[in-house]
């Protein structure tokens, strides 16, 4: 639920800043008063134990918070508290591959398989390849999930590195790769494979560099440290243990916090006191209409 609700903050952020700016000669409204009027009944309406709430527009930033951090704990959400933001992981991942194709180091067109490890295969239909831009817009013909894996395990935690390729090896593709959509979350942790290997670093050493150092975000990691667990926002009782995420680098592993993530959104947001960064128009380029593609 808090990863849907994080969600949420990002879309609101870009789409007050882009109505406002269509739309000059309207009387200004306060990003509080418009987060104020409809946070509460979004939080009560979802059930969730807690819920941190992060909106920018222009040079207001927001944040509310609800609920509690853990069941019963009386401990309302802060800034500095940590929550597995899941599948915007993915966005991180995109921005990487824009990051690296704008300093040369990988071409969208790029097969796959040029980054594979030794011995692997990567499958192809019909002598057409899995390319990075496939990769990155759900396009590869590769399943959500590698098949297997142990029922009731923690989250973010398999397919490995090794065990996603071993698999990959054995796999073969049922459509074209770049004819039809289909969420991948495996498509997504081989795409940070790739990157890895093309920039010759290991991804959370990339990551580091290229996202969260520049921007100050010290607690968005793959591996959070004791303290970073103390913060970590439980659901529910039974949740995944705050392990290392390694395993899904690319599709939901990324650890972090509102004022991170607080952070990496303004970005993307021009204000008085900040320029938008030279990949935002890139993440946004469209790659496929729907009518190039058959399902």
């Amino acid at each position: 639920m808090k990863r849907s609700l994080l969600i949420f903050a990002a879309l609101c952020a870009a789409s007050w800043t882009s109505v406002q700016a269509a739309q000059p000669t309207v009387d200004p409204v306060f990003a509080s008063d418009v987060v104020d009027r409809y946070a509460n009944h979004i939080y009560y309406g979802s059930g969730a134990t807690g819920m941190a709430l992060v909106v920018i527009d222009g040079n207001q930033r927001v944040f509310r918070s609800f609920g509690e951090t853990r069941p019963g704990n009386n401990q309302h959400p802060q800034l500095d508290s940590v929550i597995r933001i899941a599948s915007l992981s993915k966005l991180m991942t995109s921005e990487m591959l824009v990051k690296l194709l704008d300093q040369g180091v990988v071409k969208l067109n790029d097969p796959l398989s040029k980054y594979a490890p030794p011995g692997a295969r990567v499958p192809d239909w019909q002598g057409k390849p899995i390319t990075l831009v496939n990769l990155a817009t759900h396009t590869s013909a590769l399943p959500r999930e590698q098949p297997g894996g142990a029922a009731h395990r923690p989250v973010f935690v398999w397919p490995t590195r090794q065990q996603r390729w071993n698999w990959l090896s054995t796999a073969t593709l049922k459509t074209a790769p770049g004819s039809q959509a289909a969420y991948s979350n495996l498509a997504f942790d081989l795409l940070a494979d790739a990157l890895s290997t093309a920039a010759g670093k290991p991804y959370p050493q990339l990551f580091e560099e290229q996202i969260t150092r520049p921007l100050g975000m010290k607690d968005t990691t793959f591996t959070p440290s004791p303290d970073q667990c103390q913060r970590l926002m439980i659901p529910e009782k039974g949740a995944s243990p705050c392990n290392n995420t390694l395993a899904a680098i690319g599709s939901g592993g990324v650890y972090s916090t509102p004022g991170d993530m607080m952070r990496w959104m303004q970005q993307f947001l021009s204000s008085d006191f900040y320029t938008r960064s030279q990949q935002a128009d890139r993440m946004q380029t469209l790659i496929y209409q729907r009518n190039q593609l058959t399902g």
